[in-house]
């Protein structure tokens, strides 16, 4: 589940009495009204073995061709010379901070302050 979770941990956890798994995605437990209710639908859901999906893509921070990683036409390239200032690792996870809004990242992103940067496995 995400960190931003709207309750569900929460949620799930007065359900289940335990903390959900790398493979319970959420929106598998969700009742015949479109809830996410885990204490009705968790002994009807198959549980994969694998981790939820986490992304497919692997782009450059800094330079994103996605039209030519995703083999989708059109999308324009988002790119920028801001880079960070500051970052931090812990667990082979590479954390970035401190990119200034200075420039602009060109392309078709939804971002003001230049490419948006999460985390990046190691």
């Amino acid at each position: 589940m995400q960190a931003n979770d709207n309750g569900y941990l929460t949620t799930w956890f007065t359900a289940i009495g335990n903390y959900p798994s790398n493979s319970d995605v959420w929106w598998r437990f969700k009742d015949t009204t479109n809830v996410f209710n885990p204490s009705v639908t968790y002994a009807n859901t198959s549980l994969s073995s694998g981790n939820a999906p986490k992304g497919h893509f692997i782009v450059d921070a800094f330079n994103q061709q996605r039209s030519l990683v995703s083999s989708v036409s059109g999308i324009t390239n988002i790119t920028t010379t801001v880079r960070p200032k500051t970052g931090t690792w812990f667990q082979g996870r590479v954390w970035y901070a401190g990119c200034d809004a200075s420039q602009a990242a060109t392309g078709d992103a939804n971002s003001i302050h230049g490419p948006r940067i999460y985390t990046f496995l190691r």
